[in-house]
């Protein structure tokens, strides 16, 4: 009896050096290393791009310069009527180059657009042997809508908002993610913790087993006892093969998830209970600071421009031109650049929509419906967010109660298997009672630390509306 006790101990003891041989990783280790996955690497991307396109709204506001060119050949061939009414054919050979310079600048305090334009053209008649130069020295316009629909207005300000809000975005990606893996290193680490029970209550059978067959040996065991006692031992082996597939299957979706290869023999350690507080009003004002607010301003103000442009669209429209320009001609190049000729243009436009059938009306009508809808649909928003965080809230304060509950109930639980082995070998409990409370015991410790994982994805869900990353 004292040797095979002997054995039982040297067995736990090799086990548990084995546990501390292995290669041990706690959650910080892919979390820290959250760069590998590749959603990681396609939300950056995706950010990369937006930051992108975000500078692009900047240089449409700076010059824009484009040179031109063309060679055009033209060869014709028509009739032509003679003074003796014959006709002959004639053979016309024409080339006529340019090249060009054109700069444009829009001015987005007024909407208005600066043209300059310089350009130099060459015409060759081959048949006549006649050719030609022009040059538009300078020609300088500016393009003003009176009272028209300005873009830059509503843009500049809409770009300033989409790019906070895609840094905010960016942000809860990454946070999000981490979510994803905690969420598959939990599951893995849970199933591991279930396979370690299974095999300490396992060895804690087989002692048992051993002590009712000594018991049997004397006359102080019936049969059943020892075949009730087999039977819980092979059902323990079995759910231990079946939760060694379970665990596998948990470390492919974490191996897949972080995208970092990991052993098959890599202990993982437990989360722990961690400690956080919520405040319920500091946590609405973050949440209305980070995405909730501006979402919605963006689309107020897209809203408001969409009013804006409808409004301009349907009304009378005052559109003003002006400009300046510096030409010449000549037979030779030399004498290209001598005297220029002046040109000046002003050009007022007015559109006036006389007939639409009030179709300009019904757009405004339609404008400011969704523009009012809109603010409900803030509002509901806005209470259902808050809902939320109240939900959490009060999650969080169900999951702290249970835990504590669970803590004392696990601690009962041990002390009660720890009777009920004295009692079975005294008698007074049968092998049946011995295996529901092993159980009992087993489905507390890991609903305790599933619990415990439960509060540590809460808290990467408090820190998605803190935006901590």
């Amino acid at each position: 009896m004292m040797k095979f006790r002997k054995i039982i101990m040297f067995i736990l003891i090799v086990n548990t050096l084995n546990l501390y041989c292995q290669n041990t990783v706690d959650i910080d280790f892919f979390l820290n290393n959250i760069g590998n996955s590749y959603s990681y690497k396609i939300n950056a991307n995706d950010y990369k791009i937006k930051k992108i396109q975000n500078g692009l709204f900047r240089k449409s506001l700076l010059p824009k310069v484009t040179l031109t060119s063309s060679i055009p050949y033209q060869r014709a061939i028509s009739d032509v009527t003679q003074p003796d009414g014959t006709i002959k054919f004639i053979e016309r050979n024409y080339l006529n180059p340019n090249i060009g310079l054109n700069t444009t600048q829009f001015l987005p305090f007024t909407g208005g657009t600066i043209s300059l334009s310089n350009s130099i053209n060459y015409s060759r008649d081959f048949n006549n042997n006649y050719s030609n130069f022009s040059s538009n020295w300078v020609n300088l316009s500016y393009q003003q809508s009176i009272n028209g629909y300005n873009d830059y207005k509503w843009e500049k300000k809409i770009n300033t908002l989409t790019k906070k809000k895609d840094s905010i975005e960016y942000y809860q990606n990454v946070i999000r993610l981490k979510y994803d893996i905690a969420k598959s290193y939990i599951d893995a680490e849970t199933s591991q913790l279930k396979s370690h029970l299974l095999q300490e209550n396992m060895n804690k059978v087989k002692f048992m087993l051993n002590e009712i067959n000594e018991k049997y040996k004397h006359g102080r065991a019936i049969k059943t006892d020892v075949e009730q006692t087999e039977l819980t031992l092979e059902q323990l082996k079995g759910y231990l093969e079946a939760n060694k597939i379970e665990h596998q299957n948990s470390l492919n979706q974490l191996k897949r998830t972080a995208n970092i290869e990991i052993q098959d023999s890599i202990l993982l350690e437990g989360i722990g209970e961690i400690e956080f507080t919520i405040n319920k009003d500091e946590l609405i004002k973050i949440m209305e600071e980070n995405g909730y607010n501006i979402e919605w301003k963006i689309k107020e103000l897209e809203a408001e421009a969409n009013l804006d442009r409808i409004k301009k669209e349907g009304s009378m429209s005052l559109n003003l031109q002006l400009g300046l320009g510096l030409n010449s001609s000549a037979n030779e190049i030399s004498q290209l650049f001598n005297t220029p000729r002046q040109t000046q243009f002003v050009t007022l436009g007015v559109k006036v929509p006389i007939l639409d059938w009030g179709a300009s009306k019904d757009k405004t009508n339609i404008a400011f419906v969704e523009k009012e809808n809109l603010k409900y649909k803030i509002e509901e928003e806005r209470n259902r967010k808050i809902q939320a965080i109240e939900e959490l809230i009060n999650y969080y304060w169900t999951l702290k109660s249970q835990i504590q509950s669970l803590k004392q109930q696990i601690i009962l639980s041990n002390k009660l298997t720890d009777n009920y082995k004295e009692l079975l070998l005294l008698g007074r409990k049968t092998v049946s009672e011995y295996k529901n409370q092993i159980y009992e015991n087993i489905n507390l410790s890991i609903e305790c630390e599933k619990l415990k994982n439960n509060l540590y994805l809460l808290k990467l869900k408090i820190d998605e509306l803190n935006l901590k990353h």
